[in-house]
């Protein structure tokens, strides 16, 4: 019975851990989207598309809620793996 609560903590860790990681990845791409929408509008606007760059800024927008939501979420796992003994 040890033994099966021992697996079910372990998958349960591995599971975290790999969220964890997965959430990093996405904050990564969120912030490299960012940028691309932000410059994108940059050079939009130095072309008089301020349609399109007011559509670009929206979604520059849109990378930081995700970018700030992502960084609570890696905390939150962060704190959990600490608690865990599996980051220091």
């Amino acid at each position: 019975m040890r033994e099966k609560s021992n697996e079910v903590a372990d998958v349960e860790l591995r599971t975290l851990h790999r969220r964890y990681q997965m959430a990093k990845d996405a904050l990564e791409q969120a912030r490299r989207e960012g940028v691309i929408f932000a410059r994108i509008a940059s050079i939009l606007r130095e072309h008089d598309y301020e349609a399109l760059a007011e559509f670009c800024d929206k979604k520059e927008a849109e990378c930081d809620r995700k970018i700030r939501e992502l960084k609570e979420k890696i905390e939150r796992y962060e704190r959990e793996l600490k608690a865990r003994g599996v980051l220091r």
